[in-house]
């Protein structure tokens, strides 16, 4: 089949949809479908084209929209030669083009919103975003014959705002590594967490936990890594000094090779999030056979029952308990429930599993095959 992607950005390293669009478009071209990625980026990548954006260098809100004719016009050609248009995000001009290019070419449009109806970020600029709903976006999305969501958490928070198409239910994908060498048993334990260091990752509450148990725990230290895009970071150092903590370290983003040597490192990872959409380092610290502790706001849940892992409540009491509990384990049995997750990830979310449940959501959107079994109608 012949599709075409339209994203943003897939440049941004930090960013889970990043990785994500890009991998999926990998994994497509591997199975032999034809497959565009449209964005916006300033640099030119092998997987993608990228086009300018329309320059209005007075007024920072259009630059902010990315308008550009340029990616209009070019959308509108692979369209009209494509079976499918995949949308990526939303409240962007990009993420309105594929509408108006799926109604031009009577072509079925897919769009997954990555995380943007969940209620704490719509209520990032809500007056913003309800305004361009009604002006831009919804006529867009209702074009849409197929929504996707990548967690039973984005689907229940796509109903909640009112669509009702079909939805595909496929997770995002994850590289599964080969396993890395024993870690060394004497060595100081490492408590991580990585990812954009923002209020909505449940930072300060985390803090709040580690600060009861890193006084009885002198072999553990906690790492929070990431990019720091709205200057949270120090607010958390001046709690770590609030708070006299003496093992925690900020060493800042950490990419490629420098990220896989943090997970290879990491005997715990956490992510206390408030809110979370997917939460792709997750699926990373599991497919690197490492433990992970989260929150009942993301839709990690289920390494309960995969016995990899620990769910709590988003506060800094259950966080502590939680914590407490992880700790009280041997090394052995951390490396046992962390190889239960890495052989989950390799069993339901290899990128080879999420391309083939993707491509049969497009044959049947494109009228060539049954509904896959991942697609929800209720």
């Amino acid at each position: 089949m012949r599709v075409v992607h339209t994203v943003p950005h897939v440049c941004k390293e930090a960013s889970g949809p990043s990785y994500a669009v890009s991998r999926l478009c990998e994994e497509l071209g591997a199975l032999h479908h034809r497959v565009q990625l449209l964005t916006l980026d300033d640099r030119k990548r092998r997987d993608a084209r990228a086009y300018r954006h329309d320059v209005f260098p007075a007024t920072p809100l259009l630059r902010r929209l990315g308008l550009s004719s340029a990616l209009q016009n070019s959308l509108n050609a692979h369209a009209r030669r494509s079976d499918v248009i995949h949308n990526h995000g939303l409240w962007m001009m990009p993420n309105v083009y594929s509408g108006s290019a799926a109604k031009r070419s009577g072509k079925p449009l897919i769009v997954s919103p990555h995380g943007t109806f969940s209620p704490l970020a719509l209520a990032r600029s809500r007056r913003v975003k309800q305004t361009f709903w009604w002006l831009q976006q919804r006529a867009a999305v209702k074009q849409a014959k197929v929504l996707h969501a990548t967690s039973e958490q984005e689907y229940q928070d796509i109903r909640a705002y009112g669509l009702m198409q079909p939805v595909a239910l496929i997770p995002s994908g994850v590289d599964v590594p080969e396993p890395a060498p024993a870690r060394d048993a004497v060595r100081q334990k490492t408590l991580l967490f990585l990812g954009r260091i923002h209020p909505i990752k449940g930072l300060d509450a985390l803090l709040d936990a580690w600060a009861e148990l890193e006084h009885a725990h002198l072999d553990w230290r906690l790492v929070i890594a990431g990019s720091d895009p709205v200057g949270h970071e120090a607010t958390l150092r001046q709690k770590a000094d609030a708070l006299n903590l003496s093992r925690v370290s900020f060493p800042g983003p950490l990419y490629r090779e420098a990220k896989h040597r943090a997970y290879d490192a990491a005997d715990l990872y956490v992510l206390p999030s408030k809110t979370e959409n997917f939460g792709h380092t997750v699926t990373e610290a599991l497919a690197r056979a490492v433990p992970v502790l989260t929150t009942t706001r993301t839709p990690w849940g289920p390494v309960v029952g995969h016995q990899c892992g620990w769910c709590v409540d988003p506060d800094a009491s259950s966080l502590f308990k939680g914590l407490k509990q992880a700790f009280a384990l041997s090394d052995e049995e951390r490396r046992s429930m962390g190889a239960k997750g890495r052989a989950w990830m390799e069993a339901d979310f290899s990128w080879n599993a999420v391309a083939h449940q993707m491509a049969a959501t497009y044959a049947w959107a494109s009228g060539r095959a049954p509904a896959p079994d991942c697609l929800r109608v209720d």
